[in-house]
Order: C-alpha cells, then structure tokens, then sequence
C-alpha cells in the first residue's frame, strides 16, 4: 500500500511540475533563466517544508504515514525539481551565459531553502 500512494502522489506531482514548466516554458523568454523551475522549486520546498511540519508528529512507529507518503513522498518528490536545475544550470554554462547560470543556481538555492523554512514555520502555527 505505501507503494502505491507514492506511486499516485508521484504521478500527480510529475504532471503538474509538467504543467507548471510548459506555462512558464523558458523558450517565451529569450536568454532568461528557467522560470518554471523556479517556480516548482520554491512552491514544492514550501509545501514540502509545511507538510513535514503538519504530519511529522503522526510518523511516529505505529502512525498513519499515508498522507505523508502520497503527498510529501509522492507529490513533492516528483515535483520538485534539482536534477533539472542542475542540468539547467550547465545548460546555461555551456551556451557561454556563466552570470546567468550563477544566478540560476543562487536564486533557487536560496529561494526553496527560504521556502522550506516559511512552510515549516507556517505549518507549525
């Protein structure tokens, strides 16, 4: 059973970060940084950070890990996006934009740890 809710939480993830790249594709932006990257990486490491928060006192032995599993698991872990960043990223190196690749990588470092730590402050209220 714990497989398949992070099978269906990861399938759900998978074609909503689909979703959220193809509307903020980075071709619509000549020589700009992947947008819906960004955007997946803050997003999931909000809802990853608020989750964790809400549900980590129910993972206790014995506990219910469902919701956890199908949406912190699941959805999250195929949301969220790093090996795309990181591919992204030296994309961008090697077509000679090594200011814009710095900038890449800085703001969704800084944005999704930012992100993380609002989601598990707000999910901790």
């Amino acid at each position: 059973m714990h497989w398949m809710l992070v099978a269906c939480g990861g399938a759900l993830g998978a074609v909503a970060r689909y979703a959220v790249a193809q509307w903020l594709h980075p071709d619509r932006l000549p020589q700009a940084i992947p947008l819906g990257t960004l955007a997946v990486n803050v997003t999931g490491s909000a809802l990853l950070g608020w989750l964790f928060a809400q549900l980590f006192t129910g993972m206790e032995q014995g506990k219910d890990q469902s919701l956890w599993l199908l949406w912190g698991v699941g959805f999250c872990g195929a949301f969220t996006t790093m090996s795309t960043l990181s591919l992204e990223t030296l994309t961008l190196i090697q077509r000679n934009h090594p200011t814009l690749a710095l900038l890449n990588w800085s703001l969704q470092t800084l944005l999704c740890l930012g992100a993380a730590w609002a989601g598990l402050l707000l999910g901790k209220r």
